[in-house]
């Protein structure tokens, strides 16, 4: 984390293009001091680079590591890592191109599907008229009128719950 002033040293631009530019480091934050801390990652990100420091005074005598196999471990690592992104890289590129090779792929399919859709509405001729509804059978004579039975007297209250 840096301070502003610390991040523009380090990427060799101004003060005032970092304060102008800090809407783009997206985990930048003010400390308890209230002085804003910025990720060297989101400098990276905003397309910052960094400057290399000038390289201190070495002394004549070149002092060994401490630990040579903490040394030989650490770069072993840095091999075994650079090996495994150029895999990852390669394998994110096929995958890449995969993709692309079958989206052209998709195109082709519908404008080929498109194609035989308009050659199936040829071969078919234009739409005919809508087929007639079936008309209704013969319809039944209408029974005969019956002379109606007369009704049987009941009391009020039945003849008005029965609806009579």
């Amino acid at each position: 984390m840096l301070s502003l002033r610390e991040a523009a040293a380090a990427t060799g631009v101004s003060y005032s293009t970092i304060k102008r530019r800090q809407v783009e480091f997206q985990h930048a934050y003010r400390d308890a001091g209230g002085v804003w801390r910025v990720p060297v990652s989101d400098l990276l990100g905003a397309g910052l680079h960094l400057r290399a420091k000038a390289p201190e005074p070495v002394s004549q005598a070149h002092e060994q590591p401490a630990n040579g196999a903490e040394l030989t471990h650490a770069l072993a690592r840095i091999e075994s890592l650079t090996a495994e992104l150029a895999t990852e890289r390669t394998a994110r590129q096929r995958a890449e191109d995969k993709a692309e090779a079958e989206a052209r792929l998709v195109a082709v399919y519908a404008r080929s599907l498109d194609g035989y859709e308009i050659a199936l509405r040829a071969i078919s001729g234009p739409p005919g008229p809508p087929e007639p509804v079936a008309a209704p059978g013969p319809r039944r004579a209408a029974p005969e009128p019956v002379d109606p039975v007369p009704a049987v007297r009941r009391g009020r209250f039945r003849s008005w719950l029965l609806g009579g």
